[in-house]
């Protein structure tokens, strides 16, 4: 009886170490599945991170480049309204 008790007793603990056992390698797979993840997640924020300045530089490159021409187009005006002026003066002076 006393040996029949202590066999249980064995078989429950060997059981319990078993689902013990099982619970913790589910546990490390989980957790290297997070951290697998996490090198992944932050993998493609820093791709995104980078995409993100490309295209912000590419827009102030563009901003800078369009900022020229518009002052080259205002100056380009402002030189054909003073002509025009001349010309104006020189006719009016002309009668």
């Amino acid at each position: 009886m006393k040996n029949q008790i202590e066999i249980e007793k064995q078989k429950k603990e060997a059981s319990q170490q078993q689902d013990l056992d099982r619970k913790n390698k589910k546990i490390n797979d989980l957790m290297q599945e997070i951290d697998n993840k996490m090198i992944e997640n932050q993998s493609r924020y820093d791709q995104l991170y980078d995409s993100k300045k490309e295209l912000e530089n590419n827009y102030k490159e563009k901003i800078k480049g369009m900022t020229v021409a518009h002052q080259d187009e205002m100056e380009r005006r402002k030189q054909d309204y003073a002509e025009k002026m001349d010309a104006d003066q020189q006719r009016f002076d002309d009668l």
